[in-house]
Parts: structure tokens; sequence; C-alpha cells
């Protein structure tokens, strides 16, 4: 009788667990599933640079930035942008559109504090990444950051930084060289052809 009654508790202890941890679940799939059912569409990514549009575009684009002094190219053939006020510290952000069939379905990126070094903590990625977060949820209106523990990518020190917003996903995670925050940008519905 005392025997039933404990594998009983258990059993009860055990599905309970699971209704639990079912009810609750809120994983990346289950996100990216129900933000590509809600129908948004969101194609901008900054400065024009839009999902979808073509290399040449995109490199007219780039060019004229550059006339203006926004863009420039930096010696890794990346673009890079200087955000002198917007920060703690001045910041430099290296990155470049990820292209298919030569149209835009992602860009990839890095983000450090122009003054770097090694030996002075206050401009490690860990402190640039609590001042990047909350720039980057204005910058690309929608939801907020969730907090993953994702194993892509291996580069990293710390969770993964995950924001969905319909189609774009975004992505922002510490480099393991403790200079970079690194990011990507997708276009989910292109991921998906």
């Amino acid at each position: 009788m005392m025997q039933h009654r404990i594998k009983g508790i258990y059993l009860f202890i055990v599905l309970g667990c699971f209704a639990v941890l079912s009810g609750c679940r809120n994983s990346y799939e289950d996100i990216v599933q129900n933000e590509l059912e809600s129908g948004v569409v969101k194609d901008s990514l900054w400065y024009g640079i839009k999902f979808k549009m073509t290399r040449q575009q995109f490199e007219e684009d780039a060019f004229e930035m550059n006339q203006r002094g926004l863009f420039k190219e930096s010696g890794l053939g990346l673009m890079e942008l200087k955000f002198p006020d917007e920060f703690k510290y001045p910041v430099d952000c290296e990155f470049y559109p990820e292209f298919k069939n030569e149209i835009i379905v992602g860009m990839s990126g890095r983000f450090n504090y122009m003054y770097w070094n090694g030996f002075n903590r206050d401009y490690d990625n860990i402190v640039l990444l609590k001042e990047l977060l909350p720039k980057m949820e204005t910058w690309f209106q929608g939801g907020e950051f969730l907090e993953m523990d994702l194993k892509e990518p291996a580069s990293r020190v710390g969770p993964v930084y995950v924001k969905v917003d319909g189609n774009r996903e975004l992505r922002v995670w510490n480099d393991i060289n403790l200079e970079h925050v690194n990011f990507s940008i997708m276009d989910l519905t292109a991921i998906q052809d």
C-alpha cells in the first residue's frame, strides 16, 4: 500500500514538472514560428540598407555614404561606422551585408570601443554589450532582446541575445577576445527558401 502511494506521488511530481515545463516553454523555435506566422515584415536594416536590396544598389548607396563621410571602407573590405558620441566612449562598428543570389538576406558585423586595449576593463565588450542592447532596441523597433543559451556561435562568451520581429532576427553576443560585440541580422524568410 505504501509503495503504491510513493509511486503515485513520484508519478504526480514527474507529470506535474512535465506539464509546467511544457506550458512555460518559450523556446527559440516557438518565438521564430510565432513571429513568422504574425505576417509582420521588417526589411529595414540601417542607413537605408534593406533586405532584398541588390548588391549593385548596396554598392552605389555605400559609395554615396562614403562620399558623405558616414561609411568608410575598413582594411578588411568591411564597411565601417563610427559612433563618437552615442556611447560612454567612442565606438567603431564594422559590418557587411550577406548576399544570396546578389540580394541582401542579412548582415553581420562587430562593435568595439575605439580605445579598447587589454589592460583597461572599462573598454571590454562586457561593458559595451550593456550599452549596446538598449541602443539596438531603439534602432530596430519591435520586441526586446531575450537571453538565450544557443549552441551557435561557438566563439562567444556568455549567452546570445536574440530579438525576432516578424521576419527579422537579430543576434548579439560577446566575442571570446573581450574586444568585440558581434551581431548578425537575418531575414528568416530568406533562410527558408
